[in-house]
């Protein structure tokens, strides 16, 4: 096979130099990862990554291994933008589920065209949290905790417009404790659940 002159752009685009060949060779088979915290920066590594594949590989399916604790709100909404944007052009975006999928991955994980587990992964819902400083002011409390409720409800939406359950029923399953779901309960999560399907073997070809 040609050498792929792409490679070398995306590394310096990424400002890492020392990328792992093997990391290299999963993107151009369509794999990437989603680990850990999303924190800032998250979604331009994504929008590159996603990008380079679109380009080198047209057409053919974007797989995610996800297993991350949640993170920005403003990360995974920019990621689910992202992510609706590039299946509305034609290609599918798969999602395996591994180890952990917490608070706003749960959101990220009803954005893939097919949504996969491995049996042994645990997800948790629960509502959007946040830490108040003593000394503000009231209305500066007051507008922080409306900007809560709002991404709250957005949190709740996203994960109620894919599984058919409603944004109540959802909002009252987490109101008071945080709500973890093994991979069958998350299957049964609502009329089309919070995944597609169990699996014990990856779902593509390496």
């Amino acid at each position: 096979m040609a050498e792929n002159k792409g490679v070398p752009i995306l590394k310096r685009s990424i400002n890492y130099d020392a990328l792992d060949e093997k990391i290299m060779t999963l993107i151009e088979k369509g794999i990437i990862t989603v680990s850990g915290e999303l924190v800032d920066g998250a979604a331009s590594l994504f929008f590159i990554t996603t990008s380079f594949m679109q380009v080198t590989r047209p057409g053919k399916p974007i797989w995610i291994v996800m297993n991350t604790i949640g993170g920005s709100a403003t990360e995974c909404f920019a990621l689910c933008d992202m992510i609706r944007a590039i299946t509305k052009k034609g290609t599918a975006i798969n999602i395996l589920g591994v180890g952990e999928i917490a608070s706003a991955g749960v959101a990220l994980m009803q954005m893939g065209t097919r949504r996969f587990s491995f049996p042994l992964t645990r997800y948790l819902i629960h509502q959007v949290r946040g830490h108040s400083g003593g000394d503000e002011e009231l209305s500066q409390d007051e507008e922080r905790l409306e900007e809560k409720k709002k991404i709250n409800r957005i949190y709740m939406r996203l994960i109620s417009e894919r599984t058919g359950k409603s944004i109540d029923e959802i909002v009252e399953l987490a109101r008071k404790t945080d709500y973890w779901l093994d991979a069958q309960a998350a299957k049964e999560f609502g009329p089309y659940g919070l995944i597609d399907e169990i699996v014990d073997e990856y779902p593509f070809e390496f």
